[in-house]
């Protein structure tokens, strides 16, 4: 029997422990406390992008030796693994390519060591054999990174435009056809990881953007004092803003050392400032707030790549371009922070004047160099050679829209042009920043199927954020209030509550946003090889009304599904058999 304390009618045995107690206390106050919904359900949401990815191809690429849909990329990436799991060095020259003369590993390290030392880690772990355990680090890597980028996506999308805006745009994002085709298991090949950071670049470069204190510093351009002291107060109160860029800076840097066509973000980045800079050249703003975190944000990156660059002969035009792109972007932006106090009906033409001398003499000292500049390095303006490979062309309208949603692409466009519409009212640089990123991200995914898959985050962003704009004008809120307050019975309460709006919207929401994005990104998390069979027994459970009446069950017909998919090519298929017989031959 519990015995009292004296002076307390409290029993002992039914006390709670003080450090008990301070424990919950402290977990109720910490940002786990705060935030453990949205934890929840980001983690559900992250979990449920690995299954889509996952799921449907693992057991027809492991039971066959770990195939790969990736192509010759994911091939390669497994030699320069393999190279590194057997020596404990990059392969930097590969006398296998452009054989028999040899050429340069043309890939950065970080993607191919991540998986090699993933795979070792395995191995140590689990007890598998090292081959096993890379073969499933390298089909596994593109599903895990591409299920991760729910995060970035959420951050992005909440610092943008609020926690719901956040939350719709990363579940659209996980089940978005567009970028899973590309993540799936087996593709094994760098663009996911890729994604991954790009992302989070550009969520840091936000944050930075955001994060500027103040909006004018510098006095006078014309006073060395007044410049020093303005420098002085700028680094004084925006430290925060610059750890923001530095951190960004390392996330691009991460890009550029898995990918040498990391020139996109730059592309990106620099359009956007030109924007920012006219724009507050017009309202006669000082722009230095949104130069410098620039400047910080690639220039890191920039230091951070240059030794794998260098060391991996990577620098022409890998290297140099992107190089000499960001300090014309850095300089152009000088010449507008300083000239601030002039009349930009001076300022425009005499810059406008300056470009065209500089261009023109650049067409005859360095044609291709201007080339470079005036296309973005080819991601603005594809070059004619780009132009004649598959994956520059433009796709396909249906294929573009399905890829993101049939509803929520047309979301994505409308959130970009209310966005557009609203940019006047709403000057902010980081508002800017996510108009102009969503709309390059439109129209370079339009240009070329390539970007398709580039592009997928911005449009989960924009398309969450008309989302939770329409639940918002719903007023769901009151659905659910009324619904907790006794009218009378229970019908009378549905009737008092329910609207037809709340209706409309929740049909919209389930049969327009919800049903296809689910039903398309089951298309694409399924390899062509099995297609054809879960397609038959989508039939089978289907009412009349919805089974055609030339199916053919026998040898399989697509018909449900096949808008989307990716290929595992079979042992026992052509090619391969083609290459086995092909490698025996010749062999004393």
């Amino acid at each position: 029997m519990a015995t009292k304390l004296e002076g307390s009618g409290q029993p002992i045995g039914k006390q709670r422990s003080p450090s008990l107690s301070n424990f919950s206390s402290g977990i109720r106050g910490s940002w786990l406390g705060r935030n453990w919904q949205t934890v929840l359900l980001l983690t559900m949401m992250v979990f449920l992008a690995l299954f889509v990815r996952s799921y449907f191809g693992y057991s027809i690429s492991v039971d066959n030796g770990y195939l790969v849909s990736g192509g010759s990329d994911s091939y390669y990436h497994m030699r320069v693994i393999d190279h590194a799991v057997a020596t404990g060095d990059h392969l930097v020259w590969d006398d296998m390519l452009n054989y028999p003369n040899g050429m340069r590993n043309p890939r950065p390290p970080l993607y191919d060591w991540s998986v090699a030392v993933a795979g070792m880690l395995l191995s140590t772990l689990t007890g598998l054999a090292v081959a096993d355990a890379i073969g499933l680090s390298l089909i596994f890597s593109t599903a895990v990174w591409g299920a991760l980028t729910v995060i970035p996506v959420y951050m992005l999308g909440k610092a943008a435009f609020g926690r719901k805006a956040g939350l719709l745009g990363a579940f659209i994002f996980a089940l978005m056809a567009g970028h899973i085709e590309r993540t799936v298991l087996s593709n094994a090949d760098h663009d996911a990881m890729v994604l991954f950071f790009v992302v989070f670049s550009f969520y840091f470069l936000l944050r930075s953007l955001q994060s500027v204190n103040g909006t004018r510093w510098v006095n006078s351009w014309k006073d060395p004092r007044a410049i020093a002291a303005g420098l002085r107060a700028y680094l004084g109160t925006n430290q925060v803003s610059l750890i923001y860029a530095a951190l960004g800076g390392v996330s691009v840097a991460a890009v550029g050392l898995i990918w040498t066509g990391y020139t996109y973000l730059l592309v990106i980045v620099l359009a956007y400032l030109l924007v920012q800079l006219l724009v507050d050249r017009f309202r006669n703003a000082d722009s230095m707030g949104v130069l410098f975190p620039i400047a910080v944000f690639f220039g890191l990156a920039f230091l951070l790549m240059a030794p794998a660059y260098v060391s991996l002969d990577l620098v022409i035009t890998w290297f140099d371009t992107p190089v000499i792109l960001y300090l014309v972007g850095v300089v152009g932006g000088l010449m507008f922070v300083v000239t601030r106090d002039y009349p930009w009906t001076l300022v425009l033409p005499v810059l406008v004047a300056i470009s065209i001398v500089a261009m023109v003499a650049l067409s005859f000292l360095d044609p291709a160099l201007l080339d470079s500049i005036l296309s973005g390095q080819g991601y603005l303006v594809k070059s004619k050679l780009y132009s004649t490979i598959s994956e520059a062309q433009a796709p396909l309208f249906s294929s573009l829209a399905m890829s993101f949603g049939m509803v929520t692409f047309w979301l994505a466009l409308i959130g970009v042009g209310y966005a557009a519409v609203k940019a006047p009212k709403n000057l902010n640089p980081h508002f800017i920043f996510v108009v102009v990123w969503v709309a390059i991200s439109i129209y370079m995914a339009s240009s070329a199927a390539r970007f398709v898959f580039n592009a997928s985050p911005a449009f989960a962003v924009s398309a969450g954020w008309v989302l939770g704009l329409i639940i918002d004008r719903l007023r769901f809120d009151e659905m659910i209030k009324g619904l907790g307050t006794d009218h009378g019975g229970l019908w009378r309460t549905i009737k008092a509550s329910v609207k037809v709006r709340h209706v409309l919207g929740i049909l919209f929401i389930v049969l327009m946003v919800l049903l296809p994005n689910v039903w398309f990104a089951l298309d694409a998390g399924i390899p062509s090889t099995l297609k054809t069979d879960y397609d038959a027994q989508i039939y089978k459970v289907m009412p009349d009304l919805l089974r055609p009446d030339d199916y053919d069950l026998e040898n399989g017909t697509y018909w449900y599904l096949g808008a989307f998919s990716y290929g595992l090519t079979l042992p026992n298929e052509y090619w391969p058999a083609a290459w086995r017989w092909f490698s025996a031959q010749d062999a004393e």
